[in-house]
């Protein structure tokens, strides 16, 4: 799959042109539940999270990337959504994820003659919903 048609919104504000690249990590915590009587590790799973990392082509006209992200720095209710391919319709086959999820930072940097980058950091507060229809 070649990541040309992923669509990712922060609330309603489509910023997937601005994408140089993403990772979103959905996980499960780990936790390591070996009692002394036994002889080998056994774990358990615990509470899911998820992390997006975001390289953004930074952009500063109203309503695109500086404008929807630098107020949402430490804002625990931003609503992310991510599809992977949104020339297909939402289906089984092309799920769209939705989550609420705090931005750590908003970094904005580059070099002379650059184009300026912001690498931002969503970190999920909550459930990931999944959407087939």
């Amino acid at each position: 799959m070649i990541a040309n048609d992923v669509k990712i919104t922060v609330e309603t504000v489509d910023l997937s042109p601005y994408i140089k690249s993403f990772e979103w990590t959905p996980l499960k915590a780990i936790f390591e539940t070996t009692s002394i009587d036994v002889t080998a590790v056994t774990r358990e799973s615990g509470n899911g999270d998820n992390t997006l990392t975001i390289e953004f082509y930074q952009n500063m006209d109203a309503d695109l990337v500086y404008s929807t992200l630098y107020s949402k720095i430490g804002v625990s209710t931003t609503t992310i959504t991510i599809q992977l391919d949104e020339s297909e319709a939402t289906s089984a086959a092309n799920p769209e994820f939705s989550f609420d999820a705090i931005l750590e930072s908003f970094p904005i940097g580059g070099g002379a003659g650059e184009l300026m980058m912001s690498s931002c950091t969503f970190h999920g507060n909550g459930v990931i919903t999944v959407s087939t229809s």
